[in-house]
């Protein structure tokens, strides 16, 4: 891919990171990209007229970009679920829902009747139960009219409320399932809502909240660092809308906040809100749990004020600084006052600037993220994917090796708007879908699927040095072993490793094998690799699992 044209950048110019914050299966074999990935062209980012939404992306080769469907009004998210719908909330209160490769003309529920559609309030989060199969819930969180009224800056402004719902198989909602967990208190304005809802890999319900706008303007500009006010926070709830145990603000000095988003009347001066799990951000749009990790690894990007976009490493108890902080820098002087961060406060895993605007694209409120899954496309392991609404920007971000992350263009997308994207199901694999939008009439939804390339070539493995009884039967014997035949199409470059006849994207495939020694042969006589099939070698550059474990890289002879 080569250097990004548009890293984050400190207050001189310069690229700017901080530091970041049974047995297994073990033998994986994938084709791997080995030519750069280039982008192909630049597109220019243009208003958006009463024509029929033409959207472009330009992709690196391997790539594709597909529309999937068209969209009245502007969608907000994506999730799945396990049966494979796709539920996709619309900003005016709709939810649509995506099943057996159409887009369903009746929502499964619409509540635009009782939803604020002023600035950023929408209808703008939705979960799924990690156990729908057995329950059918399904999460969502909007902007509510408690009193009747959008108009705010009073007691009886709306409140950003959390919900759950049951989800039927004909794919409707029964209004009356609805159990409401968390109302905010009344918001202040009509912006920064947050919006970014999902189950996190301890199955507890994560919401990121908004400041509603408050902390340029109010009287009270510190409570997003207010643990006693869910606004400005990431809160975390079982999947009741109940309170982990592990939760940082906890004790007699903590109360719940649930019903008006503060403690209840009477309660003393300093008491905190349980839900609370993390504070101080001003706008926590999107961000994504890591699926290549067994602990609970959540990156949240957080729009920036007039200098600085924020992706955040979500911990229990951090403090990001906001109003105080933007970026790395005093949000009263963000282009001078930049260095460590005060006693208590968290500095963004990775930020960009407004000042960058190179090839003259000016990016200014970070928006979708995502992890891609280890495995799916060559190149983009341990890679987290974000988004700018303004600019239309995809890019890929890597740990740098040194502490700190690079940012690297994966794609462009013209017009801009791109406001969420999530890695879904697509043709026996995984593909990355994003929605689109304008906040006008007209949003899409799409996905960029890997397509192959001419540089297939290589096949890496990796496995830990054990055996085990991997059918189950108690008994390890030949059966355990799994196997797979690596065939050469005619033109002597790719494996077809399904043995279907032809060399596509179906050939990138995981394979588990157990080992009983460091040597290439499997415990029983005769069974191993073929010599001459292979040319295998321990390479210490292709170290796909930390030490002990050894990695051995297989090539064409």
């Amino acid at each position: 891919m080569g250097t990004s044209w548009y890293p984050r950048t400190s207050s001189n110019g310069s690229a700017q990171s901080s530091n970041g914050g049974g047995k297994t299966w073990l033998w994986k074999i994938q084709a791997v990209l080995l030519s750069s990935l280039t982008i192909l062209s630049i597109l220019p980012v243009y208003m958006w007229t009463g024509a029929p939404l033409v959207v472009h992306a330009a992709l690196p080769s391997g790539f594709h970009d597909d529309l999937v469907a068209n969209l009245t009004g502007t969608p907000m998210d994506i999730a799945w679920t396990p049966d494979g719908r796709m539920l996709i909330p619309m900003r005016d209160g709709r939810l649509r829902v995506y099943a057996n490769g159409a887009l369903l003309s009746t929502p499964a529920i619409d509540l635009s009747s009782v939803v604020c559609t002023t600035g950023d309030e929408s209808l703008g989060g939705v979960a799924v139960h990690p156990n729908f199969t057995l329950n059918h819930y399904i999460y969502l969180y909007y902007t509510y009219k408690k009193s009747g009224t959008c108009n705010t800056g009073s007691t009886s402004a709306p409140v950003n409320r959390l919900s759950r719902f049951i989800l039927s198989s004909n794919n409707s909602i029964n209004p009356a399932s609805q159990i409401t967990l968390l109302d905010t208190s009344p918001l202040p304005y009509h912006d920064h809502m947050g919006d970014d809802l999902q189950f996190g890999s301890d199955h507890y319900l994560y919401l990121a909240i908004g400041e509603g706008g408050s902390a340029c303007c109010s009287s009270t500009p510190q409570a997003p660092r207010d643990p006693g006010v869910l606004l400005g926070k990431i809160v975390r709830l079982t999947d009741t809308g109940g309170i982990p145990p592990s939760n940082p603000f906890l004790g007699p000095d903590s109360a719940r906040c649930n019903l008006n988003g503060v403690p209840p009347t009477g309660s003393p001066t300093g008491t905190r809100c349980q839900e609370v799990f993390a504070m101080g951000l001003r706008n926590p749009f999107r961000g994504a749990f890591d699926p290549n990790t067994l602990s609970a690894r959540y990156l949240i990007n957080d729009v920036g004020n007039v200098t600085w976009e924020e992706v955040n490493p979500v911990a229990a108890g951090a403090d990001y600084g906001w109003p105080t902080r933007e970026g790395p820098c005093s949000a009263t002087n963000p282009l001078t006052d930049c260095g460590p961060p005060p006693l208590g406060i968290t500095n963004p895993s990775f930020w960009y600037g407004h000042n960058v605007t190179s090839n003259g694209l000016g990016c200014a409120a970070i928006t979708a993220g995502t992890f891609v899954p280890n495995g799916l496309w060559p190149g983009f392991d341990n890679s987290y994917l974000y988004a700018d609404w303004v600019c239309g920007g995809i890019w890929q971000l890597t740990n740098n090796g040194g502490g700190g992350f690079t940012s690297t263009m994966f794609a462009t997308v013209a017009p801009s708007g791109i406001i969420s994207m999530r890695f879904g199901p697509y043709n026996n694999t995984l593909a990355l879908y994003y929605v689109f939008g304008n906040y006008g009439t007209k949003g899409q939804l799409r996905r960029i699927s890997l397509t192959g390339s001419a540089d297939l070539k290589q096949v890496v493995a990796s496995f830990r040095l054990d055996w085990a009884d991997n059918d189950n039967n108690g008994n390890v014997t030949i059966a355990d072993v799994a196997s797979v035949a690596l065939v050469f199409d005619s033109s002597n470059s790719y494996w077809d490793l399904n043995l279907n006849g032809k060399v596509d994207i179906s050939d990138v495939a995981t394979v588990a094998i157990r080992f009983d020694s460091g040597f290439l042969s499997s415990p029983f006589p005769g069974q191993g690799l073929s010599p001459g099939t292979m040319d295998a070698s321990w390479k210490n550059e292709c170290a796909l699992l930390p030490p002990p474990e050894r990695t051995y890289c297989f090539n064409q002879l």
